[in-house]
């Protein structure tokens, strides 16, 4: 890590409250020295983020060569034909195109038609050059790599910034063949010339890009990457033909396989050489029934693909040289997926310092993909651990864009209280920090019971059950789904 990117994790750790040195910072990884760069791999993926506000602040982008609407644009190419690529805003990374990719190949692209570019997007304004040069370094590879006649490219808030910059090059707009800019950056006109498609979110509702296709939806800033409903939207803008189905179609069970990257969090480098186990588990006991795989992760993170069966609840283990054992607990999956993504928080990192941890109680990393409102009466959220409904107006209001609740006994003295975030977390997009004591023993004695209510589900309650292991030495992720659909 640069000293300028472990400085702009300073800042941000700053201003949260929390000093921390630069070389604690610069051992996030642990042993394990890998990249955030693009590899080979069945998603083929790459790697950088925004600061939190989606860039949807109806800011034009000061990099983009304005073009007038005088000027010729680039007819708009349509067919499955072409691959897309997905490049992901602040604090984000791949996950946030999972359920896209699988309603994409539910709809018949091949998954190698599939990519995304991951950065760092906390050291953005450092690295600005680098992150464009690695996007065409993709966009050319995915060229050689299927003879197609452009890219699709969809980027999301802070990725918008990175493709209107990209686009303003004119040889590299002529790679492109059309262009979803999702709740991001305005332009005067569609940047580079390429047929673009703009959807915004909340927030945003006059935001525009001039001569482009806008479309608005009453969903949060992350949803609109993710749903159902955009998902429609982009397919009939790439294709000029309506999806056969939004839906994420169900693949048999014992057909389903499932690839990705371990990664630190946010900054999407690669844990190389860490071992990732994965566990068939007991889904009323989150107890381990069959090992499926064991495995040594490559230098950019990427493990996989590994053959599963889609009933089962999972437990994905990525054990570090460093002794740091992370724990990601994953629903059952409903097709093949490219884009598992197992984020870490390393010691000293981000999030890490943030939450407090000890050997007699469990923190939890609840992760899902679309926001968690709180505070939209009979139509909010609900976030239960074990009995207690942990999402309040004031943990997860609507304004703040809440997507990763971080539960855990914040100055470890046993006590529970959901009335108010953690102070430190206000500072932080995306993130909250709620004040819950779970009791941990190790070895484990006892059961705890995570359940995500959806605001969109019709009362269908997620329920993922872990052990309660102690977090000084155990980090503990639950990702739910950003849909509504089970098996």
């Amino acid at each position: 890590m640069t000293d300028e990117n472990a400085q702009s994790r300073r800042r941000l750790l700053e201003l949260a409250g929390v000093t921390a040195s630069v070389g604690g910072l610069a051992a996030l990884a642990g042993c394990a020295s890998g990249t955030s760069d693009d590899a080979e791999g069945d998603d083929g993926d790459d790697s950088s983020s925004d600061d939190g506000t989606g860039d949807g602040d109806g800011k034009k982008d000061d990099t983009e060569e304005s073009k007038s609407d005088e000027e010729d644009e680039k007819p708009k190419s349509d067919g499955p034909d072409r691959p897309v690529l997905f490049v992901h805003g602040g604090m984000g990374s791949a996950t946030q195109f999972e359920s896209q990719a699988m309603r994409f190949t539910s709809n018949g692209y091949p998954q190698e038609y599939l990519a995304a570019y991951e950065y760092d997007s906390l050291a953005f304004e450092e690295i600005q050059a680098d992150v464009i040069a690695g996007v065409h370094e993709r966009v050319e590879r995915l060229l050689a790599e299927t003879g197609a006649d452009g890219v699709d490219v969809l980027a999301h808030s802070l990725g918008t910034q990175v493709l209107q910059s990209y686009l303003a090059d004119p040889d590299r707009a002529e790679s492109v063949a059309n262009y979803v800019n999702i709740d991001g950056r305005e332009a005067d006109s569609p940047p580079g010339g390429v047929p673009t498609l703009a959807l915004w979110a909340l927030g945003n509702e006059d935001a525009e890009i001039g001569g482009a296709k806008n479309e608005f939806f009453e969903q949060g800033h992350v949803e609109v990457a993710t749903s159902e409903e955009a998902f429609g939207a982009i397919y009939e803008f790439l294709t000029d033909d309506p999806p056969e189905t939004t839906q994420i179609e169900p693949e048999p069970a014992d057909e389903v396989t499932v690839s990705g990257r371990a990664l630190v969090f946010p900054d999407n480098v690669g844990l190389e050489g860490a071992t990732l186990e994965v566990y068939a588990i007991n889904p009323k006991t989150g107890a381990r029934e069959e090992t499926v795989a064991t495995q040594t992760i490559k230098d950019d993170g990427r493990w996989g693909p590994l053959e599963v069966d889609g009933t089962d609840h999972h437990e994905f283990v990525v054990r570090e040289c460093n002794g740091v054992s992370s724990h990601v607990y994953r629903q059952p999956e409903l097709r093949s997926n490219g884009f598992v993504r197992l984020l870490v928080g390393e010691p000293g990192g981000l999030t890490d310092e943030l939450v407090d941890r000890g050997p007699d109680h469990t923190a939890l990393v609840i992760n899902r993909d679309k926001e968690w409102w709180a505070d939209q009466g009979d139509a909010s959220d609900e976030l239960l651990i074990d009995e207690t409904s942990v999402l309040t107006d004031a943990t997860a209001p609507l304004e703040d864009g809440i997507v990763t609740p971080m539960v855990f006994d914040a100055g470890e003295d046993g006590e529970t209280d959901v009335t108010q975030p953690v102070p430190a977390f206000q500072a932080l997009p995306f993130l909250t920090g709620i004040n819950t004591h779970i009791p941990a023993a190790d070895p484990p004695d006892d059961v705890v019971s995570v359940t995500g209510v959806s605001r969109d589900g019709d009362g269908l309650e997620r329920t993922v059950k872990v052990p309660n292991r102690p977090s000084d030495e155990h980090r503990m992720t639950v990702h739910l789904p950003d849909h509504e659909q089970t098996r």
